[in-house]
């Protein structure tokens, strides 16, 4: 697979577990607890994120 191919491909999903992760700390916590429900959101998004750059890295 190419690389570029590669490289959209797992942004738009990232993007997409992003959008899904937000939505479901919206729905799925109480009010008060939504700012930390973000917070994790964020921290998942940026541990996966690196996770595929890391991939893209070592990709032949």
């Amino acid at each position: 697979m190419d690389k570029k191919t590669m490289e959209i491909g797992i942004c738009s999903g990232l993007v997409l577990i992003m959008i899904l992760a937000m939505l479901g700390v919206r729905f799925s916590l109480p009010q008060d607890a939504t700012a930390y429900g973000y917070v994790a959101a964020m921290v998942l998004f940026m541990i996966l994120m690196s996770g595929a750059g890391l991939k893209l890295i070592y990709e032949k």
